[in-house]
């Protein structure tokens, strides 16, 4: 909460903020890497995930939601210890409005969730799947916005996660227990896990569709990136894709 902010010039708008920041420690344990935890240590965290995210949007009233990770120097992690930080806002920001919105007008379109049908399509193509089961898909998107970027989406239609049963979590833990180890994050295991779900006030958000997006952090953003909001991937999502199912097959081999 801050009400201290410094005054702004007369074109500008100035209100109160008020949030929720919170630390999730994710083990008593020193552990730094989600691929030192087992399947069950992963559930309990997506379980401290969904507790707290359900607080911020009882208990506060806040409108959106996000839980994200920084894990290693390139990703921006303050402390080695494995953790992750939890974000709720009173207002929805600009660029996940514009996502929503995007969303919502495919579905008055379509009927249909955007998510889905990309989900659909990119399982009939193939080459950009890394995993998929009855319940999640693992997959290097073909818009990836960094190299090896990597989403755990799932299939079933489902647009809040605080809404996600203990089974869902639990099959949500063995996907990210299997793969954590294959991110293709360079030798500083440098990235951001980032938990993006329907807005906390939304009861019926139905264009949403959450999903976890993983990115390493290869390379540095730079004066390209910040002038123009674009962004630079030097590994097609293909080759992301491939070299994370040979690594998991070589390593099923030994």
């Amino acid at each position: 909460h801050s009400n201290n902010a410094p005054q702004l010039p007369r074109w500008g708008e100035q209100r109160e903020a008020e949030g929720v920041h919170e630390v999730i420690i994710e083990s008593a344990d020193h552990r730094v890497d989600w691929s030192e935890f087992s399947p069950a240590q992963l559930a309990l965290v997506l379980q401290a995930y969904r507790h707290q995210l359900r607080m911020a949007a009882e208990a506060h009233q806040l409108r959106y939601g996000l839980v994200f990770k920084n894990v290693g120097p390139a990703a921006g992690a303050s402390i080695e210890h494995a953790h992750s930080q939890l974000l709720a806002l009173q207002e929805i920001p600009p660029w996940v409005a514009t996502r929503e919105a995007r969303c919502a007008k495919h579905l008055e379109a379509t009927g249909r969730c955007l998510t889905c049908d990309w989900l659909e399509w990119e399982l009939h193509e193939g080459e950009r799947i890394v995993e998929a089961n009855p319940e999640f898909v693992v997959v290097c998107p073909w818009f990836s916005r960094v190299a090896g970027e990597c989403w755990i989406v799932p299939r079933q239609h489902t647009t809040h996660f605080m809404d996600s049963d203990s089974d869902t979590l639990v099959s949500l833990a063995e996907s990210l227990a299997r793969w954590s180890s294959y991110w293709p994050c360079g030798q500083e295991r440098s990235y951001n896990v980032i938990l993006q779900t329907a807005p906390l006030m939304e009861a019926h958000a139905e264009a949403s569709h959450w999903s976890i997006q993983v990115l390493p952090r290869r390379t540095a953003v730079a004066g390209f990136e910040w002038a123009t909001g674009c962004t630079i991937n030097t590994l097609a999502p293909e080759t992301a894709a491939d070299a994370m199912r040979s690594a998991h097959s070589e390593t099923c081999r030994v």
